[in-house]
């Protein structure tokens, strides 16, 4: 699987959710050209942008251009930050629960 599908996929997000959380880096990016990136990998080494994609998701540089096998340590703080949120969600069902 490349890599940013997989990256894409390990936050639970769609083709189309991700567009729209990237929006702030990659104002011009669509889906069309995102599905491109996951197909073929990355073509263009334009570091400033793949550096802030690379942050979106919590691993190094490196990683993504394929220069390590492995994400490092930055994929457990997309962990965190994931169960961060979901503790969040849950908390607030909870409550509405409790509250009807």
């Amino acid at each position: 699987m490349n890599r940013l599908k997989g990256l894409r996929e390990s936050k639970n997000l769609t083709v189309m959710q991700f567009i729209e959380e990237i929006r702030q880096i990659a104002p011009t990016m669509t889906a069309t050209q995102w599905i491109a990136y996951e197909r073929r990998g990355i073509v263009e080494y334009n570091d400033n942008f793949w550096q802030m994609i690379a942050d979106f998701f919590h691993v190094d540089l490196g990683y993504l251009y394929g220069f390590q096998p492995e994400p490092v340590i930055r994929d457990l703080y997309a962990e965190i930050e994931f169960l961060r949120d979901e503790n969040r969600r849950l908390t607030n069902e909870l409550l509405e629960v409790l509250n009807e």
